[in-house]
């Protein structure tokens, strides 16, 4: 596993600050170790050295259990995005997405060819079961909505 790389422009991202207890003789000689970076020609930082052993891990479990959990988060967020902008048209029909998530990793498990499992076929089916209760609880109060492949709503008022 590769933590060494060119120094590149920093991206802007989303961070959260997390804590672990690492020896003490590891940080110290990282640090110093950083300080060469003119002499050795190579940037590393700790921060950056745990976000890739953390999405390394994350691959990891793909590989294992076929389910992509970075996918199931952006994948809550956006269908909770769309469940809130929908409630202000009328819907009432709502999704509880942790028990549906728990539901999909369920289903994914029990699959003892995980090798086959093709997860993100699975998450779109499933989200298309989703859109069809939410456009026939909709339809019911005259609203058509068709959700675009972007994420982006548009709805037609049938009346």
């Amino acid at each position: 596993m590769d933590f060494l790389e060119k120094h590149i422009k920093y991206s802007e991202d989303k961070k959260k600050v997390v804590s672990a207890r690492v020896s003490e003789v590891v940080i110290t000689a990282l640090n110093n170790a950083e300080k060469d970076k003119d002499i050795t020609g190579y940037t590393f930082s700790v921060s950056r050295i745990l976000e890739k052993a953390l999405n390394d891990t994350l691959s990891e479990l793909k590989r294992k259990t076929a389910i992509d959990y970075y996918k199931l988060v952006g994948w809550k967020q956006k269908m909770e995005g769309m469940q809130t902008e929908l409630a202000f048209d009328g819907l009432e029909i709502f999704f509880d997405f942790d028990k549906e998530i728990d539901e999909l990793k369920g289903r994914v498990l029990v699959t003892e060819d995980l090798e086959s499992i093709d997860f993100d076929t699975i998450l779109g089916i499933h989200e298309q079961s989703i859109f069809g209760a939410w456009n026939h609880n909709l339809h019911d109060l005259k609203i058509d909505v068709t959700v675009l492949t972007d994420g982006r709503i548009i709805q037609e008022d049938l009346k």
